[in-house]
């Protein structure tokens, strides 16, 4: 009997170059995070340590002068937070994130930095307690997770449980501090910017607040509350742009193309600005990668379609299947047809903006109190560049959208 010999040992084939870029590419994303999340931890704790030694010692009066400057680094780190979710770096859409992180800011930065009048209000304490627990809990959760690949069990039942009970005292301390900074903001009319100007604009950073103090009161009522204030919204906006397409289509029969945006010059302002509300109140996810059009044409049909749909869709609870496939296909056509004008407009008032740079129409030039400039111009240039790249992004992601609805609605 003779023994076979042993085949030789099969050899792997070496690791591409692509698979050990992404592999560096990983343990760099996991020793950043890590780095980001330690790091931001130790702000919060230090807020944290810093607020209980200023109760025991002094007072609820002397909490903020304590943490303001670890508060304020801290909070502002969150920024990156944002960036993280542009960028793809973490799972929590844009959409989420932006909001929470803006109106954070705003606390500390618009109200509380901005007006010392509020630092020594009792508010400030229950704020800055439920804001240090959450995140103290939630950083040191991600800043173990990412250092050593897992977390205990205890915190991750905190992570996802202290929030029901910090989320409502962290809202209510946040709306009472912007309701009492509303003297101060009328008294000093601070970031107001009042007419006439050169920009022709003007704010009044009190009915701003107003608002932002309204939205979240509103937010933390409940679902009903939200349901009417955006069947409102919707029915609202479709009236408007209703009014427009009808403006647009007696404008062409009776004068021609010439005489379209005199005609829907006020109802095209008013609903394209109200969609600025879209932004702050995240209303819908599926529609944050939709960009509104400006231009006057077929692009209304789509917006008719669209808060049609979904004002149908807060009022009542369901779309009828017919406006479901407009909703999702309209903008095939459509979409396209506005983009390729408002790249068309934008290149056509090229002109008009360099003749209107002898009297610097929405420039700022230096030197001015804010030590920055801005030349209208080199701005359209620039969101001009921007459209190609950004706007077939957008439209694969109408497309994934629509294959999403469409099967959904098939299997129900």
């Amino acid at each position: 009997m003779t023994l076979k010999p042993n085949p030789s040992p099969r050899r792997l084939p070496p690791p591409s170059r692509s698979s050990a870029m992404a592999a560096d590419g990983s343990v760099l994303r996991r020793l950043y995070f890590s780095v980001y999340n330690w790091v931001v931890f130790i702000g919060w704790a230090q807020v944290s340590l810093s607020m209980i030694l200023a109760l025991l010692d002094d007072g609820h009066e002397a909490v903020y002068a304590a943490i303001e400057r670890h508060l304020l680094f801290a909070q502002t780190a969150a920024i990156m937070e944002i960036l993280h979710s542009i960028l793809g770096l973490v799972r929590s859409p844009v959409s989420s994130t932006l909001p929470q992180i803006t109106g954070r800011l705003f606390i500390t930065w618009g109200i509380l930095w901005s007006f010392p009048e509020t630092h020594s209000h009792i508010l400030v304490t229950p704020l800055i307690i439920s804001w240090s627990i959450t995140e103290v809990i939630r950083y040191s959760f991600f800043g173990i997770k990412e250092s050593f690949g897992f977390t205990p069990s205890w915190l991750l039942w905190l992570r996802y449980s202290t929030f029901i009970v910090c989320y409502p005292v962290g809202m209510v301390s946040e709306v009472g501090l912007i309701y009492i900074a509303f003297p101060f903001m009328k008294a000093s009319e601070k970031y107001c910017i009042g007419m006439p100007n050169k920009w022709n604009f003007s704010f009044d950073y009190f009915y701003f607040s107003t608002f932002l103090m309204a939205f979240s009161a509103m937010a933390a009522d409940g679902s009903m509350v939200r349901r009417l204030y955006l069947s409102i919204y919707n029915w609202v906006a479709f009236i408007g742009w209703a009014q427009v397409l009808c403006y647009t289509i007696l404008a062409l029969l009776d004068k021609g193309h010439e005489a379209v945006y005199a005609a829907i010059e006020r109802p095209l302002l008013f609903t394209q600005t109200a969609a600025i509300l879209e932004v702050l109140g995240e209303l819908e996810i599926e529609r944050v990668g939709e960009v509104s059009s400006v231009f006057y044409s077929p692009t209304n049909y789509w917006k008719v379609t669209r808060y049609s749909f979904y004002g149908m869709k807060e009022s009542f609870g369901f779309t009828p299947s017919w406006l479901l496939w407009l909703r999702y296909s309209t903008f095939i056509a459509c979409f396209p047809v506005g983009v390729v004008s408002e790249i068309c407009l934008a290149y056509t008032v090229l002109p008009f903006m360099k003749r209107y740079q002898a009297s610097e129409k929405y420039c700022l030039r230096m030197p001015n109190k804010w030590n920055f400039s801005f030349n209208y111009f080199y701005a359209n240039v620039f969101f001009m560049a921007l459209y190609v790249p950004v706007y077939l992004h957008l439209f694969h992601y109408l497309i994934v959208q629509r294959k999403k609805a469409l099967a959904k609605s098939k299997t129900t």
